[in-house]
């Protein structure tokens, strides 16, 4: 799928985001609600599509066999979907807050959500869609609110500012991982430092580009992090439901 859901995938793998769910008794036959999330319902079709993108995620890291891995007991399918519902969660709460800070998505914005959807959508085959269930105008709401995501995502970290002295500190303990992390991001090779401001076989520059990368990932982490307190405040206080006969019955898309 697109790119905007997978940044989201990957914050969610990166601050890890436990989704404190709570299973709800069977719900009566005319309630066709997958989850119900602070009174927001999400279809199994929505959920489909999120839960389409948690496979392709799990195969990209452990190839097609990591179905058949145990993790701790639990079959990688039951973790699959656990994160595709911290997903979804992460991205109602997104919607909240763009609500209330009157965060709407521009023209632009939106038409390119639309784009990526239309994207993803044929990127499908019959036999994909038809066991996603969802048409492409559920993609094209789908894809809108993991854009509106973003936005808020960018609106809550905005007022946070890295500490130096933490970053230094870090930076220090553990420089010759990052050191190694900044090599292989860019093809180099020997950056360590002389000691004569030249930074072994590579450019004079190289030890300021290890520290500006080093920065750089240190306050995306960090800002992951402060993203994720506020998630949790609202979390304490969200309803999450679980529809237990639907979510049963979700599986991984052939």
């Amino acid at each position: 799928m697109a790119g905007i859901l997978k940044k989201i995938m990957t914050l969610t793998a990166a601050v890890l985001l436990a989704c404190g769910c709570r299973a709800a008794e069977d719900a009566p036959e005319e309630e066709n609600y997958l989850v119900k999330i602070n009174g927001e319902t999400v279809s199994a079709e929505e959920f489909n599509i999120y839960m389409y993108e948690t496979q392709n995620s799990f195969e990209l890291l452990g190839g097609e066999d990591i179905w058949q891995t145990d993790f701790d007991g639990r079959t990688a399918e039951s973790v699959a979907r656990d994160n595709a519902l911290a997903t979804v969660t992460l991205v109602k709460f997104a919607g909240e807050r763009a609500r209330e800070a009157g965060i709407e998505l521009s023209e632009d914005e939106a038409s390119s959500a639309d784009a990526l959807a239309e994207e993803a959508y044929e990127s499908l085959t019959d036999s994909q869609r038809e066991t996603i269930g969802a048409d492409l105008e559920l993609y094209k709401k789908v894809m809108r609110e993991n854009a509106l995501y973003n936005e808020v995502y960018k609106y809550i970290v905005s007022d946070y500012v890295v500490s130096e002295d933490e970053f230094e500190q870090y930076y220090e303990q553990n420089r010759d991982e990052l050191v190694k992390q900044y090599e292989e991001a860019y093809g180099v090779e020997n950056t360590e430092d002389t000691g004569d401001g030249t930074a072994g076989d590579g450019t004079a520059g190289d030890e300021d580009a290890v520290r500006d990368f080093a920065h750089y990932n240190y306050e995306e982490y960090m800002r992951q992090l402060y993203f994720q307190r506020e998630f949790d405040r609202w979390e304490e206080n969200a309803d999450i439901v679980r529809n237990q006969s639907l979510w049963n019955a979700v599986t991984l898309i052939k």
